[in-house]
This record gives structure tokens, sequence and C-alpha cells, in this order.
């Protein structure tokens, strides 16, 4: 037994020794592979960097007349044709560094993007296939190709082959798109289905846009998607709908409605009434007082300011004696609360002209209170305002926004004709 042990051993051995060099061998071979791999996509960067010092068509030219076989050369001439809109040249020289590269990774993605532009879909698409996924640049082009794909088809309105085209980009720029890139392809995949979502709303598909909308939301929870659904809910569960705005409301509260949140609770709070349940009648009426407070300190509503003594004069520097235009009006607060911050815009319209300035009003430091006679303003407009501009204008309207935080939406407060 021992003897047949002894003639085994040194061919067992003989053998694992092998398969140790075979993989060793393969394994080699698999990281120089990847090696030149990255070697050649570092070449290709530094091409280009050379060549972007080539700012117009006749550099690149005597450059191609001095190295016809530089690909990357004829991709930028192709590039350049294509800014001042030689479409067909273009494509000519994207052909010919097709031909020259033996079809590249970076020449067919280059030519892939141009297709995307000029709306040829499918041959961008066909381009994009024959990209190898060697390395991270490589699978880089495809996310961004196909990203590309996505905004295009988006703006063509072509909502369902988008939402295609950026859920194929996602797969692969998961592992190599910065975060804030990622983020931003995960915004435009998920309102790609609130888009979606509208067109079935309004044709009446509540089930099928329920579906879109959270699609929407596994994507990136969007609160322009939680408070759509929340809304085709009010129609079938009221309850269920109030706690979903709510939600919505503490994350993103200009996303809400306040006039269709205000009726929805007292919808609720009148039907608890109705069946006499003391604990919802307590917490619908708590909550339409914390929305009311809420209201009042971020939204602006039209009766909440007046706005009078309106005019424009044209007044001259003391020190340098130039002469500027100004809007000058009273404003004050028609609330029984101060208010602490309050942004206005004025928006002044002048024959065909327009022309916005906006202008912080009230700070912690200089409250409009709600007991004061207001405040007297002045606006002062751009320079390119002239008096000789407002006197031979044929029309002169005014109109005056206001509103209480930064990210707030603006509230239309008056419109004044002054000529």
């Amino acid at each position: 037994m021992n003897k047949k042990i002894s003639v085994i051993k040194p061919y067992f051995i003989t053998m694992i020794t092998t398969m140790i060099i075979l993989f060793s061998t393969a394994l080699i071979g698999e990281v120089s592979l990847l090696w030149r791999s990255e070697k050649k996509v570092a070449e290709i960067e530094l091409s280009n960097k050379i060549f972007d010092k080539f700012h117009t068509i006749e550099e690149l030219e005597r450059q191609i007349a001095q190295d016809n076989d530089n690909y990357i050369a004829y991709i930028k001439l192709a590039q350049k044709y294509n800014e001042i809109k030689e479409y067909d040249t273009a494509n000519i020289y994207f052909q010919t560094a097709l031909k020259i590269s033996e079809r590249s990774n970076y020449s067919l993605y280059s030519y892939s993007m141009f297709c995307i532009e000029r709306k040829l879909y499918n041959l961008a698409l066909n381009l994009a296939e024959e990209i190898t996924l060697d390395n991270k640049k490589r699978i880089n082009y495809k996310a961004v190709i196909y990203e590309a794909l996505g905004d295009a088809l988006d703006k063509n309105g072509e909502i369902e082959a988008s939402i295609r085209a950026y859920q194929v980009s996602m797969k692969y720029a998961k592992g190599v798109y910065n975060k804030s890139r990622l983020e931003n392809l995960k915004t435009k995949y998920a309102k790609e289905y609130i888009k979606i979502a509208d067109l079935k709303i309004e044709r009446k598909e509540a089930k099928s846009a329920i579906l879109d909308l959270e699609n929407s939301v596994k994507i990136k929870s969007l609160p322009q998607a939680k408070y759509k659904l929340a809304l085709i809910y009010k129609d079938i569960n009221k309850q269920k709908a109030e706690k979903m705005i709510k939600a919505v409301l503490d994350e993103s509260p200009y996303v809400v409605n306040p006039y269709i949140y205000n009726n929805l609770l007292n919808e609720l709070l009148e039907e608890s009434r109705l069946m006499g349940n003391t604990g919802k009648i307590n917490y619908y009426t708590s909550r339409i007082k914390s929305f009311h407070k809420l209201l009042s300190s971020i939204y602006v509503f039209k009766d909440d300011l007046a706005i009078s003594n309106i005019d424009i004069k044209p007044k001259k520097s003391k020190l340098f004696g130039k002469e500027s235009v100004f809007l000058v009006f009273k404003i004050e607060n028609d609330t029984d609360t101060d208010i602490e911050d309050l942004y206005l815009l004025a928006e002044l319209y002048y024959g065909n002209n327009r022309i916005e300035v906006e202008k912080i009003v009230a700070t912690k430091t200089n409250i409009l209170k709600a007991d004061s006679n207001g405040m007297n303003m002045e606006i002062k407009f751009p320079s390119i305002i002239t008096k000789d501009s407002i006197v031979l204008a044929h029309d002169l309207i005014v109109k005056f926004y206001a509103k209480k935080q930064k990210k707030a939406p603006w509230t239309l407060i008056r419109i004044q004709q002054l000529k």
C-alpha cells in the first residue's frame, strides 16, 4: 500500500505544480492585458490634451498633414466642423477616425455622441454597443452615451424611450460616475416616470399612474412624485393622502399646493365631526392650526401687503453727478404679525422691454411691523434704464412680487400701469 502511495505522490505533485504555473501565467496575462488597456486609455487622454491646444480648423489640418495616421486629430477636426454646423464634413472626419483607428473605443464614443446630436439614434446605439467594457473609462463612455440619448429623447418628447435609455445608463454609471453626477442622472430618470404618470392622470388612468410614480420614488425619492401620489389617493383614501402630503410638507413645503391641502384638512375635520370622532376632530383641528402657522411663516398672500405711492424718478448722484432711475413706493404690512424676512421683486415693462430687480425689504434687524405706517422704499434700476427710455416708452407697467424665504415661490402682489 505504501509503495503505491510513493509512486502516485510524484505524479500528484507534478500535476499540482503544473496547475499553479498555468494559473499564474493566465493571471499575469490578464494583468498585462488590463495594464495595456489602461495604458492605451492614458495615451488617448494625453493625445487629447495635446490637441486641445489647437483651436482652429487650419491648425488641425496642418497637424493631419504632418501625421495623417493620428485619429484623435480627425476626431478633433470633426468636432470643430460640428461646432460650425458643417455636419456632412464632420461626419466624414468621424468616419475617417473610425477607419484609421480600426474602430477604437474612443472613436466609437465620439462618433456616437455626434450621431445622438444629429438624431441618428439607431446608428448611435450600434456604435455604442461596439465599445468594449475592459476598463472604467470605457464603461463611462457607455454611461455617458446612454445618458445623452435619454436627454435627446426626452427633449424630443419620446418619454418611454428616454426611460429605457436612462435605465441602461444607470446600469453602467453606478460604478463609474461620481456621486453628484449619479444623483443628477437618477433625478432625470425619476422625473421621466413623473412625466409618464402625468399623461396617464390626464387620461384618468389612476392605477397605472400610481405604478409609474412608485417607480419614480424607487429610483429617487423626489417630493414631486410623492405629492402627485398623494393627490391621486385624495380621491381614493383621504386619510392616507393627508399623511402623505404631511410627509412632503415636512420635506419640501413649496411642492404642496396650500389651498388643496387646506381644503383636504377641512373636509377631514368635517367628516370627523359628522362621525363624532373626538380624537380625529382634535387631530385635524391641530393640523389646520399648525399648517396655517407654517403658511404665515413661508408664504406671502396677495392681501398681506399694500403697495402705494408708486412712481419712477430719475436721481443724480451727489458724488459723481451721474443720473440713475429709481422705482419709489410705499409698502405696508396688512397682517397682524410682524414680518422679519421679506423679498420683493419689481418687474418693469417699458415698450417691448422688460427688466426685473430684486430687493430685500425686511430682515430681523429691519422688521416690517404690523402696526406701523409701513416703509418708504426705492429700488435702483440698472444703468440700461435711462430717463429717456422711460419718457419715450408708450407703455410703462410695474409688477410687484413678494416672498418670505429665498426658496419660496413669488406671489404677485400688485400690478400698476404708470403710463
